[in-house]
């Protein structure tokens, strides 16, 4: 049996959102993925970029979990 790696909840969220965001972006490009009021002030991202994140966050969290063990550490 494989050993999973150990990380907490908090260092995985962060590594899924910043992977789903690189691919969603990657896929939309950086235009089309966020909302900007006046001189660039980031507003968040579009409706279908929030679609999009979402499906492909469950996607990466689904996989990630194979091999890695959540830890309160």
């Amino acid at each position: 049996m494989k050993n999973k790696t150990q990380m907490t909840n908090e260092d995985f969220l962060e590594m899924s959102s910043e992977l789903a965001e690189a691919i969603v972006e990657n896929r939309m490009g950086h235009h089309a993925m966020w909302h900007y009021w006046g001189d660039k002030k980031y507003l968040g991202l579009t409706d279908e970029a929030k679609d999009l994140f979402n499906e492909t966050l469950d996607i990466i969290q689904a996989k990630l979990l194979n091999d890695i063990e959540i830890t309160n550490q």
